[in-house]
């Protein structure tokens, strides 16, 4: 279980930036900034860089 916690981390981080950017999608019709393809990539650069701080820390 432990060697697949990140795993499971970046997963959980991509499934809540894909509902954010479905439900801003959802909300914001018309000119959209972000959306389904871009917060789930935000969402991955926050969870790597938390990562990488825990190592440098």
């Amino acid at each position: 279980m432990q060697e697949y916690q990140n795993l499971y981390e970046i997963a959980l981080s991509l499934v809540l930036g894909f509902f954010i950017g479905l439900e801003r999608e959802y909300k914001v019709k018309g000119e959209v900034f972000a959306g389904i393809r871009t917060f789930p990539l935000i969402t991955l650069l926050g969870y790597i860089s938390s990562l990488i701080s825990d190592f440098f820390v």
